[in-house]
């Protein structure tokens, strides 16, 4: 990405970045919860971010560990989490973001 280039993936929409990478394991553990949680928000968007092939993404973000979590609306930030997380955590957190003005 060219610096001053808007990505539609951060700008558009309502989505959940998912930073980490293929040697995450707790990354992977929490895969499946959060494509589950998000299936029933189909107007949301997961956008995967491996911080080792895009670590200009995650530096802009500050992401500092992984799994980060950062849900965005409309390029707005509205919440992140980080850390290894159930079902009934994630859908807390989409919950808490969605309510947010």
């Amino acid at each position: 990405m060219v610096s001053g280039e808007k990505d539609e993936r951060f700008t558009s929409g309502t989505a959940v970045l998912d930073f980490g990478s293929r040697s995450c394991r707790p990354c992977k553990v929490m895969e499946p919860f959060l494509e589950s949680v998000l299936s029933e928000y189909p107007d949301i968007k997961l956008v995967k971010i491996d911080v080792e092939e895009e670590p200009g993404v995650a530096s802009k973000f500050e992401i500092r560990g992984i799994p980060h979590l950062v849900f965005l609306q409309s390029g707005e930030e509205k919440g992140r989490l980080s850390g290894g997380h159930g079902s009934k955590r994630l859908k807390e957190f989409v919950e808490e973001c969605l309510s947010k003005p």
